[in-house]
């Protein structure tokens, strides 16, 4: 009877045992876990700190450089109308040289500007590659030591022990063990998500950079070309007002026959435009070539009527800086391009290029500073076709943007200016979000 009362009473002590040191090992346990986290997060961020202020100071430079660029523009905007005197004339091609040098500094500064946020990535993915292998060791050892206790019995590591209080310690550290891993295991997979993420942006910032290092390439040409036209003007007119005044008359009379042309044609051709086999009516079905405010709308419009001979706009005009990228509204073909001022200086289209897509639509680009694509060239919706210009019969640089019912285009032979292209053509705003 003593020794059963005995043994009762001495269950009941270890159970009051277990539960005093279980809390006290628990607590301590917990502060060890915390300290341990803290001292895993440390690293070094003088390199990170010395990048986040240049790319701070050159995020300022850019934004700085654009705010002056658009107070320019403005200025462009406002003188931006039909050259009536050569003193005009040179004022305007100053100005556009004037445009692209700040567009100029400013593709500069952001190739300048990625390849710091290219140097802080790589930092960051280095930083983050050491955590990994941190915490991968710290994996290791729990994982150790779960597998050490794992393969002691209980009644072991209870004989192992002189004190009771050790053995609740050991149990609990095995808790705690687990605790760890899956502690460890969340933050191991969460860096290397982080990770990956840090790749692929710095895969896109590469792939920017180089997209801008080729946009500088093509707005140097651009330049180039501005200065170059600018003399060519001043050797035509002798730098005379009174030569100037006389190709501006034969301008006109061309522009003139040029127009009408065009209207004949076309009036015929949208005659033939067929709804069935066209793309329903949707916004957004076609990329918008470039941002920008609409200048001109599509059809016979109030400024159509009063300043145009043909007294119909085939497109919109979207006014925008010489030098912007131009982008595919869709996936398609080169069919058509070509220079019409070799034929007809200012008289139509300049400079432009025609699109096919599998959609029975035809689109055209007009009046850009430099043609990027080949004929028979495949392009995808966004890829960059060309830059937009002043080429061809325009009072200031914008895209002259067309869609056509690509069953009615056909390139012919102008009587006046070269091979042309022609169209049924559909209101853009249609198919433009």
């Amino acid at each position: 009877m003593r020794r059963k009362n005995f043994f009762k009473y001495l269950c009941f002590f270890l159970i009051l045992e277990i539960i005093f040191f279980g809390i006290f090992f628990l607590k301590f346990k917990k502060n060890s876990v915390l300290v341990l986290a803290k001292e895993d997060v440390k690293e070094d961020n003088v390199d990170i700190e010395e990048l986040k202020q240049k790319i701070k100071e050159r995020e300022n430079q850019i934004i700085e450089l654009e705010k002056k660029s658009k107070e320019y523009q403005k200025k462009i905007s406002e003188i931006q109308q039909q050259a009536v005197s050569l003193k005009k004339e040179v004022n305007f091609f100053d100005s556009q040289i004037r445009g692209l040098d700040f567009k100029i500094k400013i593709s500069q500064e952001k190739i300048d500007l990625l390849s710091l946020e290219i140097d802080k990535l790589n930092f960051e993915i280095e930083e983050t590659n050491k955590k990994i292998e941190r915490n991968k060791e710290t994996l290791k050892k729990i994982i150790q030591n779960l597998y050490q206790i794992e393969n002691e019995s209980l009644f072991l590591i209870f004989l192992k022990h002189k004190k009771f209080s050790q053995f609740v310690s050991e149990c609990q550290n095995f808790f705690n063990l687990q605790k760890y891993l899956k502690n460890y295991v969340g933050r191991l997979k969460n860096l290397r998500t982080d990770l990956e993420s840090k790749k692929e942006k710095l895969q896109k910032d590469k792939k920017r950079q180089n997209d801008l290092k080729e946009q500088l390439k093509y707005q140097e040409i651009i330049l180039s070309q501005k200065k170059e036209e600018k003399r060519e003007i001043l050797k035509k007119t002798k730098n005379k007002e009174a030569v100037y005044q006389e190709i501006l008359k034969n301008i006109e009379e061309q522009r003139k026959k040029i127009a009408e042309e065009i209207d004949e044609l076309e009036k015929e051709l949208r005659n033939k435009v067929k709804v069935e086999g066209l793309p329903s009516p949707y916004k957004g079905l076609l990329l918008w070539p470039l941002k920008g405010p609409i200048t001109q709308g599509y059809g016979a419009t109030k400024f159509a009527r009063t300043h145009y001979y043909s007294k119909f706009h085939n497109g919109i005009d979207i006014g925008i800086p010489i030098g912007t990228p131009v982008k595919a509204a869709y996936d398609g073909i080169v069919v058509a391009l070509g220079n019409q001022d070799r034929y007809c200086w200012r008289g139509a289209y300049g400079k432009f290029i025609v699109i096919k897509h599998p959609n029975n639509l035809a689109t055209l680009y007009a009046h850009l500073s430099l043609i990027k694509v080949k004929e028979g060239q495949e392009v995808k919706k966004g890829d960059v076709i060309g830059f937009s210009g002043s080429s061809g019969f325009s009072t200031g640089p914008h895209l002259h943007f067309t869609v056509y019912d690509a069953r009615t285009f056909i390139m012919k032979q102008s009587r006046y200016c070269g091979l042309m292209p022609f169209g049924g053509s559909i209101d853009p705003m249609k198919y433009l979000k």
